[in-house]
């Protein structure tokens, strides 16, 4: 007789996999699995390792759930994904977001930091105050009961369609309803306008480009999630614009965050130069090779001399190279002005 396979575990959440096992367990849940990390660093620090780099696009494609993916190895054999659908879930510092964000973008630029798209930057409340009370339950049961639902959903009960190209794999599809599609054509017109001009950075608008396919998603959450059936409601887009609007002034914000890094590498290193750890004139070189906390990259070194130069803080100089053929230093001599504050 032949063995009987093994029931295929439903996986809803892992913590820490290999991108293969991560593939393995894909491959068994065609609707999804989130990773979640307390430290979302990381992790993503992790992938930015040149050794990760089939890792990391592992996760590239994980973001739109649709594109399929194979892995070949010697020990696993063969694993097909007809579609990587990955969500990632974590918390991290804001500073170390920050730092994050311009590396991320100077050395890779492929899109990683675009799929962060659910992303909340809350303001710290300067004053505590302590708030002692109890969850609110029926909140929590109702919460629970609706994923509990979603993750029984059959989407040809809720009318869904499937296009017939797709083949078996194919993914189920809803359409806006007449009157969110009007309204979301509009939306997506001011979009398109505003991701085509000029008045904004490229990687903010590389981000701001993506929610071309996330609002549709947030409004399909919102109609499902408050239990509609068949084409995507006006009001489950109304909701849903919202969201978009909410998370659009976070991503601001977080992009923004590249200069307040910068900032932070020159209040480090002018804090050097009070102290007098640095000889004046000094080079870029004499700061990074230090190995100081938060000055031991060069390219942050150098943003944060520039955010000086500009604040007046540091006058800038060359020398000449000793011998034939070599280039000019660049030299920084504090400000007196600036030392005097």
């Amino acid at each position: 007789m032949q063995e009987p396979e093994p029931p295929a575990a439903k996986r809803y959440l892992t913590s820490d996999a290999t991108a293969e096992k991560l593939g393995e367990i894909c491959a068994g849940n065609p609707n999804g699995i989130m990773v979640h990390r307390d430290e979302l660093m990381s992790l993503l620090s992790d992938l930015d390792h040149p050794e990760k780099a089939s890792a990391r696009g592992f996760f590239l494609t994980g973001w739109s759930g649709l594109d399929g993916y194979t892995f070949d190895r010697i020990i696993r054999g063969t694993v097909r994904v007809p579609a990587v659908n990955l969500s990632l879930y974590g918390t991290t510092q804001p500073s170390r977001l920050a730092g994050y964000v311009r590396e991320s973008i100077r050395r890779f630029d492929d899109g990683m930091v675009q799929r962060l798209q659910l992303l909340a930057w809350p303001d710290c409340a300067s004053e505590f105050q302590e708030a002692d009370r109890y969850p609110d339950g029926e909140a929590r049961r109702e919460a629970h009961l609706c994923f509990s639902d979603l993750s029984r959903l059959d989407a040809g009960a809720m009318g869904a369609e499937v296009d017939e190209f797709d083949g078996p794999s194919a993914v189920p599809f809803l359409r806006f309803a007449a009157d969110a599609q009007e309204h979301f054509s509009e939306w997506r017109a001011d979009l398109e306008r505003t991701v085509r001009g000029d008045d904004m950075p490229d990687p903010l608008k590389a981000h701001l480009s993506k929610y071309r396919g996330l609002l549709p998603r947030l409004a399909l959450i919102c109609h499902l999630a408050g239990g509609g059936y068949g084409p995507v409601s006006h009001d489950a887009l109304r909701q849903a614009l919202c969201w978009a609007e909410y998370l659009e002034s976070h991503a601001r914000r977080a992009y923004a965050s590249t200069s307040l890094d910068n900032a932070e590498a020159a209040r480090l290193i002018w804090r050097r130069v009070r102290k007098g750890d640095l000889p004046t004139p000094f080079t870029a070189r004499d700061v990074y090779r230090n190995g100081w906390a938060g000055l031991g990259d060069k390219d942050r070194v150098a943003a944060g001399l520039a955010a000086l130069l500009e604040a007046e803080w540091l006058i800038a100089g060359r020398v000449e190279a000793s011998g034939q053929g070599g280039r000019p230093s660049a030299i920084h001599i504090p400000n007196p002005k600036a030392q005097r504050l």
